[in-house]
């Protein structure tokens, strides 16, 4: 009975670990408030993000976006997320819920992070003022290292506010090889810059780990003052992508410090409004 009982934690295990490495998106749910996501914006559009626990939706909690000022052009404004690697020939089946203050045609899209910034995927929905859950199945033809999804939302008006929950990205064909950061182990601890640098208002942060361990990433300001905790906690072997977000930052130079086990390196970033 004791085997029987033992094999069956181990597959129940097993299967969720395997959920999770298929899962893109992370705090999907926002149980975990703001951490992964942000709002980036531009050319004078701005916007606030906050977490709803009133129950709008499903959840206990949902993300609230509230444009406090617009300029009409639908890029200006994106809520987002860094996702890591994408692969060629992977299938994905996207899903959220979502509502807004009044009737309105977004999109949402996955787009290189980097130099190009390419669209990868892109598709426009409607969304009304009653929630509503939103399904697609979307096939990537591209492998990038680094992309990230976004909810773009910048084309409509001042005083919009919409409304998003149970964001999910998941892998629907897991047979296919996949180089992101639960299957790479790297050989060594290593912390890149940056990118980009300088930043407004967010930017991103890689770091490696070849092995299991405690994790601290942490910002600090010219006078040694912690500003910001990105990571702290144990994460497994893998390639890592942290997105901060600086809104609420003066100008300026800060300094970002990776603790990992015994490792131990800090680089300079520069916030540039």
């Amino acid at each position: 009975m004791k085997n029987i009982l033992s094999i069956f934690v181990f597959i129940l295990l097993f299967g969720c670990s395997f959920l999770i490495a298929q899962q893109k998106i992370y705090n999907g749910d926002f149980n975990k408030k703001t951490a992964s996501w942000a709002i980036e914006t531009h050319n004078g559009t701005t916007a606030t993000f906050d977490i709803d626990s009133s129950g709008l939706l499903n959840g206990i909690a949902c993300a609230h976006i509230f444009i406090t000022n617009s300029n009409s052009t639908d890029w200006n404004l994106q809520f987002q997320q860094i996702i890591g690697a994408i692969s060629a020939g992977d299938d994905y089946r996207i899903s959220f819920e979502a509502c807004a203050s009044t009737p309105a045609t977004i999109s949402y899209w996955i787009q290189q992070y980097h130099d190009s910034y390419s669209i990868l995927f892109q598709k426009s929905i409607d969304l009304t003022v009653n929630k509503q859950t939103y399904q697609d199945s979307i096939h990537v033809d591209s492998s990038d290292t680094n992309v990230k999804f976004a909810f773009v939302i910048g084309a409509l008006s001042t005083g919009s506010e919409l409304w998003f929950d149970t964001v999910s990205m998941l892998k629907t064909n897991p047979t296919s090889v996949e180089s992101n950061q639960s299957r790479i182990v790297p050989n060594n601890f290593s912390l890149t810059q940056n990118y980009p640098n300088p930043f407004n208002p967010s930017t991103t942060i890689s770091f490696n780990l070849p092995s299991k361990s405690f994790v601290s990433l942490k910002i600090f300001d010219v006078l040694g003052k912690e500003v910001a905790t990105l990571v702290n906690e144990v994460k497994s072997a893998g390639i890592y992508n942290t997105l901060w977000y600086a809104d609420h930052m003066p100008s300026g130079i800060y300094f970002y410090r990776l603790q990992a086990g015994s490792f131990t390196e800090t680089k300079k970033l520069v916030l540039l409004k």
